[in-house]
């Protein structure tokens, strides 16, 4: 389940052009105020699954209507829209009772009045879809140190584990939700020709490598649906991995 806020400030705002710890800590803030105990489960531990925590939801860049971007801030104003993901609609619908008691919602230093909040028909899954990003996909690995520990390193988009972890780690979510694996596990992408890295600073000087993309995702509807739902990659709760259906429906 999505939704998409429709947000709007009519003042100059100015926002840090890496600004996805803002909106994450914006969600955990909203569903604390609803859930406290989903919120802190979802932030602390999340779902384990193959010794890997996954918090099962995802959200978009910011678009906005009007903006420029100067010494690494974004200057706008006008309209802005935000989606946010989740396969579980208890999630979403928590997030939904927060937001619509906030007049306006704040995101580093930039206030936005908050318009309305819309829900996006749902796509019909089907064995080959066509998506894009709308927030850059990364994939991971694990590497072992010398001294045990384990490092975690981005992938480049042309290593074969970039897809083979992303159908992993799709399998893993699916688990998650269903508390078994499919008996379909057919999970392939192919990427498109106008694919752009993108270096996103998180929090504590943390660097990710990203993806924004167009793809064909080929294989079982329902991981197909869990891609779109959890997101596609990992770090899907930092704002990684949100894909749009390209196709009408």
């Amino acid at each position: 389940m999505r939704i998409i806020l429709n947000l709007n400030s009519k003042d100059q705002q100015l926002l840090d052009i890496n600004y996805n710890y803002y909106i994450s800590a914006f969600i955990y803030s909203c569903l604390k105020e609803i859930n406290e105990d989903m919120a802190n489960k979802l932030h602390n531990e999340g779902f384990r699954c193959n010794y890997k925590n996954y918090k099962m939801f995802t959200f978009s860049n910011l678009f906005f209507e009007n903006y420029k971007i100067e010494k690494e801030r974004i200057i706008f104003s006008g309209n802005v829209k935000l989606s946010i993901s989740s396969p579980f609609s208890e999630f979403i619908e928590y997030l939904v009772k927060s937001i619509l008691f906030k007049e306006e919602i704040k995101l580093g230093s930039a206030k936005l009045k908050v318009d309305g909040i819309s829900i996006p028909p749902i796509p019909e899954f089907k064995e080959r879809m066509r998506f894009k990003t709308i927030s850059p996909i990364t994939m991971s690995t694990a590497l072992l140190k010398e001294d045990g520990r384990l490092l975690k390193r981005d992938l480049y988009i042309e290593d074969e584990r970039f897809i083979e972890n992303i159908r992993r780690n799709v399998l893993a979510k699916y688990e998650i939700i269903h508390k078994k694996l499919p008996d379909d596990i057919r999970f392939d992408i192919n990427f498109g020709k106008n694919t752009k890295g993108k270096l996103i600073k998180y929090k504590n000087g943390i660097n990710i490598k990203g993806y924004l993309t167009d793809c064909e995702i080929i294989g079982n509807p329902e991981l197909i649906e869990i891609a779109y739902e959890c997101g596609l990659g990992d770090r899907n709760s930092l704002g990684f991995g949100m894909i749009e259906c390209l196709e009408k429906y």
